[in-house]
């Protein structure tokens, strides 16, 4: 998006934020949501000082390659709430290593998260399979319903200003809000979740 057209956008939100004190927009763009002028969570632990947080706020501003386990929770992620859209965010390698110019030339060059053969294969494999347990539940299915919105920006108006928050599945029919959060435990490739 050229900056004249965002500058339009953002001051199209701030403007029905201020008359109408909210908007919802589903499937907005993480890194327009992220650069919207609007104090947030993230925003708030950052000043606390979590250097996680800090971490995570230095890559989303500057384009800093993710870490590892950013990268697992981005596909985790997407795996849970998009499925098969997942190929839009990974690309799987050609190379087993990235040892050779060659190879690191090629990762360097991609615009999605790099996946080698193996990983595919093992760890990032099993995503898919605790989605389905996920799925299997019916009170957690509920939630993955096609009437949930899902990436879901929220602007309100307050005293200090507008702030804003992000949430994964917002179910307005039955007042329920899911945040998805993943991890990979540090001695185990199966990764968790919890919302």
């Amino acid at each position: 998006m050229e900056q004249k057209e965002k500058d339009k956008y953002f001051a199209d939100i701030e403007e029905a934020v201020l008359r109408d004190g909210v908007m919802i927009i589903e499937g907005m763009d993480e890194g327009l949501y992220h650069e919207f002028p609007a104090l947030s969570s993230s925003d708030v632990k950052t000043w606390l000082g979590s250097s996680s947080q800090r971490k995570f706020e230095l890559y989303l501003k500057f384009g800093k390659r993710a870490t590892r386990a950013m990268e697992a929770g981005t596909v985790m992620h997407t795996v849970l709430l998009e499925g098969e859209k997942i190929w839009d965010r990974v690309v799987i390698s050609p190379y087993d290593e990235f040892r050779t110019k060659e190879a690191k030339a090629w990762r360097d060059a991609q615009t999605k998260i790099v996946l080698k053969k193996n990983e595919a294969d093992e760890t990032y494999g099993k995503f898919f399979k605790v989605r389905n347990l996920v799925l299997a539940d019916p009170a957690t299915a509920a939630l993955f319903r096609p009437d949930v919105l899902r990436e879901v920006s929220i602007f309100v108006k307050h005293p200090t200003g507008i702030i804003k928050a992000r949430f994964d599945l917002l179910d307005l029919e039955n007042d329920a809000i899911c945040d998805v959060k993943c991890r990979l435990p540090r001695h185990s490739d199966a990764p968790r979740f919890a919302t």
